[in-house]
């Protein structure tokens, strides 16, 4: 087997850790090729024993830092490609962070994201560029050495830097190639948003094995400080820290996301990396762990106890939106439902579980038929647009279709890919 030119990955076991994302893009810029390219001969030739058809056209750089199937298995094959230690490339990605918390939208960033300040300290000093870990974080938004504002466009031409073609250096532009920073953009912010609990968790991730990511492991430290509470007879206590009906929602089934795991971990004065280990009933937060002052996202869902009139009136009006939505009216989310009702989705889902089911399953239906219209109406416009313009390029015939129906671009990009593949 035919192995990859030798690649040192740079900052392990540190905050600074860079990310598989850009030593893969750093890869393939050495050997010339794209990186769907590179993983793809990697998958191929490595062999990885997991299970799993990736969609090379589908797949992201920024994702490659993400906790899916896909991604281990693109390590292993990498691994066994390269002069890479498999665990040394697991804790280049949130691999670990998958098993202890529930994935959600809200985690990691959509785009390559960057300092402008660190690339350009990266450039006078001549060492090698590269992307961070924490730079993949959405709760981390500013650069904790330069209070720099991260930012994912290019300052000169507004070019993302997700393309796929070879870069061999990531600190200036795959489209302009000039540098990825400008005099604007190092400007620091004179109050910038500090997360050290994502630092920390940063931290652990470049330093711990995966294996000591416990499974569920936000969701046993709640279940442990809870019990403790319950056996020992002083719950009341612990409804002082945390409303009653979202600490119990989180107990009984709902899941733990990064961004509930920071917001419970500030309640209960636990540190996140504790309180994501599974520890969080033996810890307590120290003079060493910052706390995050991005308060207005970690809070926005705090509501005080319902009263029983209030349930009444909630119970009242969930019953009405179900109807209605049977009648034919759109469900709207619980999220939307509980802002119009003044409390939070927690409570909705402690007080009125039967309802909030229904509901949910209501619009998870609603969605689904919207989506195959959606598709229906743009596989029949791909074809007609296709049949008047055989020659049309895929990126422009997106652009045609997308300015006349506004519709998602995977469903657009889909249904011309079908359009394409079938035979006349």
């Amino acid at each position: 087997m035919l192995k990859l030119n030798p690649i040192t990955p740079l900052g392990l076991n540190t905050k600074d850790v860079e990310s598989f994302t850009s030593l893969v893009m750093r890869s393939a810029g050495r050997h010339i090729v794209s990186t769907s390219r590179l993983l793809r001969y990697c998958f191929e030739t490595g062999q990885p024993s997991t299970e799993c058809n990736p969609k090379w056209g589908a797949i992201s750089n920024a994702e490659l830092v993400r906790p899916n199937r896909t991604n281990m298995a693109l390590l292993e094959a990498y691994s066994a490609c390269s002069d890479c230690d498999q665990d040394d490339l697991e804790r280049m990605t949130f691999i670990g962070l998958g098993r202890a918390v529930h994935r959600c939208s809200k985690t990691f960033a959509k785009n390559i994201r960057w300092c402008p300040a660190c690339f350009s300290e990266m450039d006078k000093s001549q060492s090698i560029p590269y992307l961070k870990l924490s730079w993949s974080l959405l709760g981390h938004t500013h650069c904790e050495d330069h209070h720099v504002a991260l930012i994912e466009k290019c300052p000169h031409c507004g070019c993302k830097q997700n393309s796929t073609k070879p870069n061999n250096q990531l600190s200036k532009c795959n489209r302009c190639n000039n540098s990825l920073y400008d005099d604007q953009s190092l400007l620091a912010d004179t109050d910038p948003p500090y997360s050290g609990d994502l630092l920390s968790l940063i931290y652990a991730t470049a330093t711990l094995p995966t294996q000591d990511f416990p499974i569920e492991g936000a969701k046993t430290s709640l279940n442990d400080i809870y019990e403790a509470h319950w056996h020992s007879k002083i719950e009341r206590v612990l409804w002082e820290h945390i409303p009653r009906d979202e600490c119990l929602t989180y107990v009984d089934h709902k899941p733990i996301t990064l961004l509930i795991a920071r917001r419970l971990a500030v309640l209960l004065d636990v540190p996140l990396v504790d309180f994501i280990l599974g520890l969080g009933l033996y810890t307590s937060r120290s003079i060493t762990h910052s706390w995050p002052n991005d308060t207005e996202i970690l809070f926005k869902a705090q509501r005080r106890t319902l009263s029983s009139l209030e349930l009444i009136r909630i119970e009242t009006s969930l019953k009405r939106q179900l109807k209605a939505s049977h009648a034919g009216d759109e469900a709207p989310s619980l999220a939307a439902i509980a802002k119009t009702l003044g409390c939070s989705t927690g409570g909705l889902e402690y007080h009125f579980p039967n309802l909030c089911d229904q509901l949910i399953a209501l619009r998870t239906e609603q969605q689904a038929a919207k989506r195959i219209e959606q598709f229906k109406l743009a596989h029949h416009q791909a074809f007609k647009i296709i049949a008047e313009n055989p020659h049309m390029g895929r990126k422009k015939l997106i652009r045609k279709l997308r300015q006349q129906h506004r519709l998602p671009v995977h469903i657009l990009r889909k249904a011309i890919q079908i359009e394409r593949v079938t035979p006349n």
